[in-house]
């Protein structure tokens, strides 16, 4: 954070449109592994997972794995965007768990491994099921291990019956989708089968309507859709737009329906301001305000108006701006201002 006495460069989308002293000569610094616990987990991966870049950490919004893992906080660490998926580049879902009172990482679990072998590691770490407890650790077995770590799903609600044998199994159900959990006579988890036969987004016809917008050699590249664009931009796809020779040129948009589309060059910063603040949802708090800068600065990059996007809504500080909100990167220095309408200020 800035000196109390200095006001941090604010910025509507593109953090190099402000003079940031030294933001050239020396790039941000790296989280430390010490203080927060997300801290702890970026640093950590950026030392096990230097290659990934564009990865995201977000803290896992789950009451079960809260209360289940005392002492203990989970993170997200996400590449690549959701359904409809991206055709090139990395597709990572991991889960970090950190132990607050160590300062380190205990748990890096991947979220896309098969049935077995999400049954065996998660039953080598969780705490046994009891009769107390049952319901909280097959719902963190479901967070961990999603029905699908590409697509969203609803918050997870298990009921358990006795059988086979010895063993008590949770089961989930919903439309399209059915996920089981068997614990053995040990409260420790066997076994886990996820059924899902959910329809998956896909984007060909909004895309085409994107591309028809471009010319001088540019095209539509993948759509950018992480966990947090497709929460915080329920309405639209978004897309990369690319140059003949590979560089970002802008983003396009195009109302899901498929309705009207846009073109907005990474050289018109008050066009990808105003493309932020009529796509995304009005911020509500603070932790909105965190989550919708860091999709701001985010899409500045996919834009190819910044070097470099954010790792996540973690690492912001948000405080009040007037009857609005100022959320601050700390990696990056740049600033993301709400007004009272909870949208992008101009």
């Amino acid at each position: 954070m800035p000196a109390a006495q200095e006001q941090p460069p604010t910025l509507a989308l593109n953090p190099q449109a402000t003079a940031i002293p030294g933001a050239k000569a020396a790039p941000p610094p790296s989280p430390q592994a010490t203080g927060s616990p997300q801290d702890v987990a970026a640093a950590y991966v950026k030392k096990k997972y230097p290659d990934l870049a564009g990865g995201r950490i977000a803290k896992v919004p789950s009451a079960a794995v809260a209360s289940l893992l005392h002492g203990r906080e989970a993170f997200y660490f996400s590449v690549g965007g959701m359904y409809p998926l991206a055709t090139v580049g990395p597709h990572v879902r991991r889960v970090l768990v950190v132990d607050v009172g160590k300062q380190e990482v205990v748990f890096d679990f991947d979220s896309t491994v098969k049935d077995d072998e999400a049954a065996s590691t998660l039953g080598g770490f969780l705490p046994p099921a009891g009769p107390k407890n049952l319901a909280e650790v097959a719902a963190t077995v479901a967070v961990f291990a999603p029905l699908d770590p590409f697509f969203s799903q609803p918050d997870p609600d298990f009921q358990a019956r006795k059988g086979p044998g010895r063993r008590t199994t949770a089961t989930w159900s919903g439309p399209r989708f059915r996920y089981v959990v068997v614990f053995g006579p040990d409260g420790k988890v066997v076994s886990l089968k996820r059924e899902d036969t959910r329809p998956k987004p896909i984007c060909s016809e909004h895309r085409a309507r994107a591309q028809a917008l471009l010319a001088d050699g540019l095209r539509v590249g993948d759509v950018i859709w992480d966990e947090l664009t497709a929460r915080l931009a329920p309405h639209h796809y978004l897309y990369e737009v690319r140059a003949a020779n590979g560089a970002r040129a802008g983003l396009a948009v195009v109302e899901k329906g498929p309705g009207a589309a846009r073109f907005v060059s990474a050289h018109d910063r008050a066009g990808l301001a105003a493309l932020a603040r009529d796509v995304l949802l009005p911020v509500r708090n603070a932790e909105s305000a965190a989550e919708s800068a860091q999709v701001v600065l985010a899409l500045q990059a996919h834009a190819g108006a910044a070097e470099q996007a954010p790792l996540g809504a973690p690492f912001f500080a948000v405080e009040a701006s007037g009857a609005g909100w100022l959320a601050t990167s700390r990696e990056l220095g740049a600033s993301v201002r709400f007004g009272a309408d909870g949208r992008l200020a101009p």
